[in-house]
């Protein structure tokens, strides 16, 4: 049934396909419980497979309701699904010294550097402190944001960074990373704001 509804995906992803079937399953027939017990569904179900047509829900009000319940369970997984999808997990590597982060697909960062047009990513100040405690080759790559017109960011161009994500892997060769002061996330959920012109 995974094969037949998903196109493609490796061994994790094919897992994680059944485990969503599996997990439709029990969603389905929770609702079907409930609509038995605390509804007149059970009682027009019931009626339609003793044959008692007229006393049962009418067929087409019936599939309609499963339809909704369907694509209601579809957008609630496709929404779960897509902020999921923003995360992945990266390695930096600056002068021989790495660290792994989880990073942001951050979709509306477009800050690259002026001259080369290569995208710049942003790490956080205390990740950044961490893999770079001292830096050389400082690029400054002017930025707007709200409540500042203009601004400059700091940045450095790293050995390699890996960014991995299920069976994505991509690895970009001497990336810019501005290199922020203060933490990205509140509650420190990532350390790095991926650029979305990395993935083009």
């Amino acid at each position: 049934m995974a094969a037949a509804a998903f196109s493609r995906g490796g061994v994790k992803e094919r897992v994680r396909q059944i485990l969503g079937l599996y997990l439709l399953a029990v969603l389905f027939g929770g609702a079907g419980a409930f609509l038995c017990l605390h509804t007149p569904a059970g009682y027009w179900i019931a009626q339609l497979s003793r044959g008692n047509v007229r006393e049962a829900l009418p067929v087409f009000i019936f599939l309609l309701l499963m339809a909704g319940c369907g694509f209601g369970f579809k957008f609630i997984l496709s929404l779960l699904e897509e902020k999921r999808g923003k995360f992945y997990q990266v390695t930096l590597c600056y002068r021989g010294n790495k660290k792994e982060v989880t990073a942001l697909l951050d979709t509306g960062n477009r800050l690259s550097e002026p001259v080369s047009g290569k995208p710049v990513s942003v790490l956080s100040g205390e990740a950044a402190r961490e893999l770079c405690p001292r830096v050389a080759g400082v690029i400054y790559v002017p930025y707007r944001s709200v409540g500042r017109a203009h601004g400059l960011l700091a940045a450095v161009r790293m050995d390699f960074m890996e960014i991995r994500r299920d069976d994505f892997y991509l690895k970009v060769e001497s990336p810019l990373v501005g290199l922020s002061k203060e933490s990205l996330s509140a509650g420190g959920s990532f350390d790095l704001l991926l650029n979305e012109k990395l993935f083009e």
